[in-house]
């Protein structure tokens, strides 16, 4: 008889945007999906024991930003974005206040708040349009979490196995 071990579904191959990160064990593109579906199916054993051992990894933080790396988004978003010309003292002045507002939002999350920015700003947005962006992003990445932890427990609590053809079912 085969172990389920054998039969778990890929959780390093394919793996998702969303789990390429260092951060976040990989999973494979159909786990992914799982974990932010809107239903809530009872998994079987291979899924369960895929989605165990990626829980089982343990969550590292991502990465805070420096001052470099704010800076940088910052400048880059000011020539992409309609902006005034400020003086070099007023520019510093605004790089220290987006400092101050993102330095504990994590990096990653920040990255992804800026593209999407990027994409979709004409304005400047301030610091907190910026945090907002980024806290979707951390959310999602705490939900993922969450969700595996409840498409186990709903293993362990309400899954039977299949009963074979032909048998009858015990009254």
């Amino acid at each position: 008889m085969e172990t389920a071990k054998a039969n778990l579904p890929a959780t390093t191959a394919q793996a998702t945007s969303l789990s390429t990160h260092s951060f976040e064990p990989p999973l494979s593109d159909k786990l992914s999906a799982l974990l932010t579906a809107q239903d809530s199916p009872v998994v079987g054993p291979i899924t369960a024991t895929a989605l165990r051992e990626w829980l089982a990894v343990p969550r590292i933080d991502p990465d805070l930003p420096t001052t470099d790396r704010v800076e940088n988004m910052i400048a880059r978003l000011s020539l992409a974005t309609k902006e005034r010309a400020v003086s070099e003292r007023e520019a510093k002045e605004r790089l220290d206040l987006y400092w101050r507002a993102l330095r504990d939002v994590p990096l990653v999350d920040l990255g992804r708040a800026f593209d999407d920015i990027l994409k979709s700003a004409t304005f400047m947005p301030t610091p907190a349009e910026v945090r907002s962006k980024a806290a979707r992003y951390t959310a999602l990445r705490n939900f993922r979490h969450s969700r595996a932890k409840h498409l186990v427990w709903l293993h362990d609590t309400r899954w039977t196995a299949p009963i074979p053809e032909g048998q009858a079912i015990a009254a």
